[in-house]
């Protein structure tokens, strides 16, 4: 009877007890690589040409990238250059507004314009 009760109460703890083994880790992966890559080999075909499909888009945005930072340094070199167009030569000179070329007009130095004439 004892030795009933020792299987009974060895059986429940191996029940309540989960194993692992490093090679169930090992198989699990590898049944993971076989879902992804039916073929069995690690480097099949079909999963090339995705790879391939893959670093060409990567190479395309690359490229892309370049190309809008190339255009956002010339835009701030383009910006660099107006602002130094529109600096006055002498500082303590005030502001040039576009309209006293056109207008003619001079404004008093009470008034508090910007550069935009707003």
């Amino acid at each position: 009877m004892r030795i009933i009760q020792w299987i009974k109460t060895m059986f429940r703890k191996l029940l309540n007890k989960k194993v692992t083994r490093p090679d169930d880790f090992l198989r699990e992966d590898q049944e993971a690589l076989l879902e992804r890559n039916p073929h069995g080999d690690l480097t099949c075909q079909c999963c090339m040409k995705e790879m391939h499909g893959l670093e060409e888009q990567v190479a395309h945005k690359d490229k892309e990238i370049q190309y809008y930072k190339g255009l956002l340094s010339s835009k701030d070199q383009e910006i660099l250059r107006l602002e130094k167009m529109n600096m006055p030569q002498n500082p303590q000179s005030r502001p040039w507004y576009p309209e006293e070329d056109i207008l003619g007009a001079h404004p008093s130095h009470g008034e508090n314009r910007t550069p935009s004439g707003l």
